[in-house]
């Protein structure tokens, strides 16, 4: 994200770049869906839960009506 924020002309645009994972309840300090490819069958698990997990809380705050303006990730305290 830091490469897309630094391509960004002004701070009101950087501030709408998010990683995919920022939305993920269960992320913690790592916001990185980790390659499946060194994990085995059970690394493509994780990455489908995780990228599963994550839009479906994404889409569930979009299809709420929150506004872009408004649309920071939630993620649980760790």
């Amino acid at each position: 994200s830091e490469e897309v924020r630094s391509i960004a002309s002004r701070r009101e645009l950087t501030e709408k770049v998010h990683l995919f994972r920022e939305f993920d309840p269960n992320a913690e300090d790592d916001l990185e869906v980790p390659d499946p490819y060194y994990g085995g069958p059970d690394g493509f698990e994780e990455a489908f839960s995780i990228g599963h997990r994550t839009a479906e809380c994404l889409l569930a705050r979009l299809s709420a009506g929150v506004p872009a303006s408004d649309l920071r990730p939630e993620r649980k305290e760790g």
